[in-house]
């Protein structure tokens, strides 16, 4: 719905044609440049709302327990690592999208990370 002023929505969720393969409700998916959570399970060419910011418990890099590359520490930046479908705290090579919202154990395999809903350089 547009007002007057041009105004569409706060783009917090977003009307989206699943790609390639569909999406998985709750399983992150880059869709252009754009990281989302679907909110539902949609194959190749349906419509689906994906979220673009909030908080969200997602897969991350797990690690032996005695390295400490992937400790997030609450408040900490938070990459997308598109390669391997994954949240991480490795800048390198990844696009910034969120913070650590609460620690995560270096052998955790989920994290919770609030998603920054811009859009990323996949180039």
């Amino acid at each position: 719905m547009t007002d007057d002023t041009g105004f569409r929505s706060e783009g917090r969720a977003l009307q989206l044609t699943a790609p390639e393969n569909g999406v998985v409700v709750g399983v992150p998916v880059l869709i252009g440049n754009i990281l989302v959570i679907p909110n539902k399970t949609a194959d190749e060419g349906e419509t689906f709302v994906g979220d673009t910011s909030g908080v969200w418990e997602v897969p991350k890099f797990a690690g032996d327990a005695a390295e400490t590359d992937q400790v997030w520490a609450q408040g900490e930046a938070i990459y997308w690592d598109a390669a391997e479908s994954k949240f991480t705290k490795t800048a390198a090579n990844n696009e910034r999208v969120g913070i650590a919202t609460e620690n995560a154990a270096q052998e955790d395999e989920t994290g919770t990370v609030r998603l920054n809903g811009i859009a990323i350089d996949t180039a």
